[in-house]
């Protein structure tokens, strides 16, 4: 497992990765002149730096680099400090997990999984508004939508169990730290895990209960 350490010397601030230098990732902050600097927020020259030499992902580097830097690196020791690689899988995991949820709330309308699943109420009564009136259109089109809502619940569903491997992808990085710490880190792995899951599997139980009461409701109507 890494160890990545920082000291300010006389020669300024020096970052080290398992005893080599830590590389400057200048093509990913676009600040090429920033020397790393810690405990404070500042460039995001170390965050980008250090997350992307641990996760070994650019992308998710940089969008998860300002909030790395305001909880981690702006309180890092100012003399000296030293973070193994279990220390930074703690801390990047809630950050790998809010980093998936925005961008299911991009991609999800009124706000990720719960504005998902709101739509999908909400268009469940649409349609039997549209069989009480017996119009038609009405009825089609507020299908449609329920079922568009539905996709949504499912793809928010799909994005939470990702974010549940990540965290895992992460704690399962081989380490020789002693066995006590392995073994808090599985649990912290498992229960992050299961939280997500749960979570997932709630939401696609409501979306499916909510599906078939309408459905129920609606053939009795037409029939």
């Amino acid at each position: 497992m890494k160890t990545y350490r920082g000291e300010r010397t006389e020669r300024g601030c020096e970052v080290t990765v398992d005893g080599l230098p830590l590389q400057r990732r200048a093509d990913l902050s676009g600040n090429a002149s920033s020397p790393f600097d810690w405990g404070f927020i500042g460039t995001g020259q170390l965050s980008m730096a250090m997350l992307s030499d641990f996760l070994g992902d650019d992308p998710k580097a940089k969008s998860m680099c300002a909030e790395f830097e305001k909880t981690v690196v702006a309180e890092l020791p100012h003399r000296s400090w030293t973070l193994t690689g279990r220390d930074l899988a703690d801390a990047v995991a809630p950050l790998i997990a809010a980093d998936d949820a925005g961008a299911v709330n991009q991609n999800t309308p009124s706000g990720g999984v719960f504005g998902a699943a709101r739509l999908l109420a909400e268009n469940s009564k649409s349609l039997e508004e549209g069989a009480t009136a017996s119009k038609t259109d009405q009825v089609t089109a507020a299908a449609g939508e329920m079922v568009a809502a539905a996709n949504h619940v499912a793809a928010a569903a799909m994005a939470v169990g990702k974010a549940a491997h990540q965290v895992a992808h992460v704690c399962d990085r081989p380490t020789d730290e002693p066995m006590s710490i392995a073994n808090r880190a599985a649990d912290q792995k498992a229960d992050a895990t299961n939280r997500v899951v749960d979570e997932a599997a709630a939401l696609a139980d409501s979306a499916a209960s909510e599906a078939n009461r309408v459905a129920a409701e609606l053939l009795a109507k037409l029939a």
